[in-house]
């Protein structure tokens, strides 16, 4: 069970980077 609850949290971390480099380049490039 905790394995599928930190395959989920990855997942929204990733979303939310892309979300984030999509929303602001400028920041996405000096990550």
């Amino acid at each position: 069970m905790k394995k599928v609850y930190l395959a989920y949290l990855l997942l929204f971390v990733i979303v939310a980077m892309l979300l984030v480099a999509a929303l602001m380049p400028a920041g996405a490039g000096s990550m």
